[in-house]
């Protein structure tokens, strides 16, 4: 069940439709003889509704993501030519930064990055500081997504 559990946390972070994770769930139970009940569940219901039950009802919950498995899932579908994506980023990668371990070269980016005053030069911050951290992120996205055969992400193509 880590399958649906990190399939849960790419819908939690939203680069998964909940439409698309029925659509994955209901392949999965189309390829099994005795589907497991929480996969029947999340067909009828939804994420919405069944990460709100509580645990003895659904136990499947996603996965406790670290700040940097997080910076790299995010970043795998950050269109950087995207004002409104980049500003998403940027709010979020800002704060959600806060405490981490400073040897860590993500980490040091995102504290620069919320130490830029305008929201102008956060952008060209992104835009011009990003790359040299993709293929850390790519490696760690591509971790995940290796996990989740079939599902397709937001905008993108099946993974």
């Amino acid at each position: 069940m880590e399958t649906l559990s990190i399939a849960l946390s790419l819908w939690k972070i939203g680069l998964v439709s909940s439409e698309e994770l029925i659509a994955w769930v209901d392949a999965q139970i189309q390829m099994s003889d005795n589907p497991d009940e929480v996969l029947v569940q999340l067909s009828l219901n939804g994420p919405e509704t069944c990460v709100k039950r509580p645990i003895y009802e659904f136990p499947i919950r996603p996965i406790e993501l670290t700040f940097t498995e997080e910076f790299g899932l995010r970043v795998s579908m950050l269109d950087s030519h995207s004002e409104p994506e980049v500003n998403n980023f940027i709010k979020w990668a800002a704060v959600k930064c806060m405490g981490d371990d400073l040897d860590d070269p993500i980490v040091i980016f995102c504290y620069q990055l919320e130490d830029v005053w305008t929201l102008e030069a956060q952008v060209a911050f992104v835009r011009n500081e990003l790359p040299p951290l993709l293929s850390r992120s790519t490696s760690i996205a591509n971790s995940f997504y290796a996990r989740v055969p079939g599902l397709k992400l937001k905008g993108e193509r099946t993974i």
